[in-house]
């Protein structure tokens, strides 16, 4: 074990290593400092199990996951409960009192922030190494049941929980259900989680940990540009769930972290017997897919914030396969696209051969040169790779830019500023890469 004073980073780099005793020796010394300190329980009851002491692991891991859960930490209290199940216990029970406070029908919850755990005092040293195993799981085992004694004591049956995205939205036996397909993975820092044009099949959960979201520059292929910091709480890669597209950006764990998996193929099989939990996954990934759309997408830029939710709801989703044609050139206008996740080639006819003049990205427009100034499509655009988009009739066009009309003003310039680039290319007979070029 380092010199490294208490910390919860630094016990569950332990932990992620398979050092186990030196992770019950520094959460054991900041549980002993801090009785509530929930997450140092966490650690102890799962060190315990891997140093032999299955029963009072067991235990405890049950004792923890409901205190987190009362304490208003659902996502830890859902993976601590998953734990039980590594070590032969069935954690539905404990899924069901976890239920009982986030599910739909509870009167705790409200729309609040989650708040992270208390840190340990920063000078706190963890127990002697020299400290025999013994006598440093019997400490534990004692500090526990005090921790026990401190969560009974403080809990507060009218106290208000944080609402949980998804699960808040479900019953308490599809809470259970949709509880029960997950599984919680240990990531390493540094540790690739998603990566950029894979096939997403998994949705995931930060428990703990912080993971960092980036993407490769349009502009440069081996240039990646960080578009966020995510902690726990935070959802990602939920566009598997509603779609086959590509992966839009790597996940990669910016230190040790716990996340919990949701398995696409597991959510199609559990949503089969579930309608409710089918029900309230597509609305959920659908409302995530317009949020994130809303923050990146230059277009709406020109729209007021507050109209922008009201304005994306007008368009339909819809879902090409790779290699399908969207937009044919020389066809009359189709409509108004937003790409949503996946990515599209634009393709003109230059000196008798198509030629490719841009690869388009989420939040990237398309399809509004020919829709505004009335004119048969300029170029061709071809789904790259399964591609996922909003799309706004042509019928519908006229109607919604009436009623939005910062849109159409949006729209109209990026047109006209794009129709002037693509006669440059056309006058140049040269291809480029420039992903600005859309229409």
């Amino acid at each position: 074990m380092s010199d490294s004073k208490c910390s919860h980073k630094e016990a569950w780099s332990l932990i992620i290593e398979g050092d186990n005793e030196s992770a019950l020796k520094m959460a054991g010394a900041m549980l002993t400092e801090s009785p509530d300190d929930l997450f140092s329980w966490y650690i102890l009851s799962r060190s315990l199990y891997y140093l032999g002491e299955k029963a009072s692991a067991i235990k405890n891991l049950k004792n923890v996951s409901i205190a987190m859960a009362k304490d208003g930490h659902p996502v830890w209290a859902l993976t601590s409960a998953l734990e039980l199940r590594e070590f032969g216990e069935d954690p539905a029970p404990v899924f069901t009192k976890i239920a009982g406070l986030y599910s739909k029908n509870s009167k705790h919850i409200e729309d609040m922030e989650v708040l992270p755990p208390r840190p340990p005092l920063s000078d706190l040293p963890p127990w002697p190494k020299d400290l025999p195993i013994a006598e440093a799981i019997e400490k534990a085992t004692a500090q526990m049941a005090v921790a026990w004694g401190e969560a009974m004591t403080n809990r507060n049956s009218d106290s208000k929980l944080p609402a949980l995205p998804l699960f808040s939205s479900l019953d308490e036996d599809s809470f259970v259900k949709l509880a029960d397909s997950l599984e919680p993975v240990l990531v390493k820092p540094g540790q690739k989680v998603i990566n950029e044009g894979d096939l997403g099949m998994e949705m995931f959960i930060i428990a703990f940990g912080l993971m960092d979201i980036e993407r490769l520059d349009n502009n440069d292929q081996t240039t990646l540009v960080k578009l966020a910091t995510l902690g726990p709480g935070a959802f990602f890669g939920e566009m598997a769930i509603v779609s086959r597209t590509s992966r839009a950006a790597s996940v990669t764990a910016k230190e040790s972290a716990l996340l919990l998996k949701a398995d696409k193929a597991k959510l199609e099989q559990l949503a089969l017997s579930s309608p409710q939990i089918a029900d309230v996954l597509i609305a959920f990934c659908h409302a995530r897919m317009l949020k994130n759309l809303i923050q990146i997408s230059p277009v709406l830029n020109f729209v007021p914030v507050k109209s922008r939710a009201d304005l994306i709801a007008r368009f339909h989703t819809d879902y090409f396969s790779g290699g399908t044609q969207i937009i044919v050139e020389g066809d009359p206008p189709k409509g108004l696209f937003l790409i949503v996740s996946g990515q599209v080639s634009i393709l003109k006819d230059i000196d008798n051969e198509n030629s490719q003049v841009a690869v388009l990205s989420p939040g990237d427009l398309f399809g509004e040169i020919s829709l505004i100034l009335q004119k048969p499509s300029t170029a061709t655009v071809t789904a790259a790779e399964d591609t996922a988009v909003l799309m706004l009739e042509v019928d519908d066009f006229k109607k919604v830019t009436d009623e939005f009309p910062e849109l159409l003003k949006g729209a109209f310039d990026i047109a006209i500023e794009r129709e002037k680039k693509n006669n440059s290319i056309l006058a140049q007979k040269t291809v480029t890469g420039d992903g600005t070029i859309i229409l």
